[in-house]
């Protein structure tokens, strides 16, 4: 699916690294995903969310699956971000510690980034994200820990 929006946003990220990939279809914790934008050389995926279709349940777990084989995440929800605002959170994410995978969210400019440890369970992923952004939360499915 192609969005005027994430079409806007791929060209903004070409304008920084040329070679992003647009809904490059990959093999993710064995399921077969499709990232908005895939910036391969840094193991970055950028999503363009739009509020009518990235509220879903599956989508954060996708981004879990993503998180857990080392990939790192920015999501922008329902806006377009500057091309200096997308130099910075592309600076960010690619300068952040080795062992921690990047993950950063905005929301109609408000900025609520994580750097998640590698080792994290998806239980402490959630509950970082319960803490810091509750309506975020609300679309992370909920799982019980084994004893």
């Amino acid at each position: 699916y192609y969005s005027r929006q994430e079409g806007r946003l791929y060209k903004l990220v070409t304008e920084v690294f040329p070679r992003a990939i647009y809904n490059k279809r990959m093999k993710v914790c064995g399921k077969v995903r499709c990232p908005d934008i895939l910036i391969k050389k840094h193991k970055i995926i950028i999503e363009y969310d739009g509020l009518a279709w990235h509220q879903l349940p599956e989508d954060k777990q996708r981004d879990f699956e993503f998180i857990s084989e080392g990939y790192k995440i920015i999501h922008y929800q329902e806006y377009i971000p500057t091309l200096d605002e997308l130099k910075t959170d592309l600076e960010r994410i690619i300068n952040s510690k080795s062992k921690l995978s990047g993950y950063v969210y905005k929301q109609k400019g408000k900025d609520i980034t994580f750097l998640i440890d590698m080792s994290s369970s998806y239980r402490a992923l959630a509950k970082t994200l319960k803490t810091t952004h509750r309506s975020f939360f609300d679309y992370v499915p909920d799982r019980k820990e084994s004893a």
